[in-house]
């Protein structure tokens, strides 16, 4: 299985404006933690490695980008309309260094703070 030929590039965000849209869309996402390098490398690599593990069929049009206050990188997938939450939820725990969207706005919004919000 193949890719899109076109990698999206990821969207730079707040986590504030990235968790409004969230909470309109009512949608999840997957964050991964501490991304370095090119980001268009982590949205090619992510996306081959779930389309060969059948959680997605195609690469997702939806990837945001946002620093923490400390200067961590982290990277958002948005689920895409297709995907299978249960091998995701397994894959997830084998990668590591990701976690659920809804669990990151409880566990890491503290480290949003030096960010402009409403």
């Amino acid at each position: 299985m193949t890719t899109k030929t076109k990698t999206p590039d990821p969207q730079l965000t707040s986590y504030w404006a990235l968790k409004d849209r969230f909470r309109e869309t009512e949608n999840e996402g997957l964050v991964f933690y501490g991304c370095g390098g090119d980001l268009k490398d982590w949205v090619t690599g992510i996306s081959e490695r779930l389309i060969e593990e059948n959680i997605i069929k195609e690469t997702p049009d939806a990837w945001h980008t946002f620093v923490t206050s400390d200067g961590r990188i982290d990277l958002v997938m948005e689920f895409p309309k297709d995907i299978d939450v249960g091998r995701l939820a397994i894959w997830r725990l084998n990668f590591g260094d990701c976690g659920w969207w809804s669990d990151y706005i409880v566990n890491y919004e503290h480290q949003h703070t030096g960010e402009d919000h409403e």
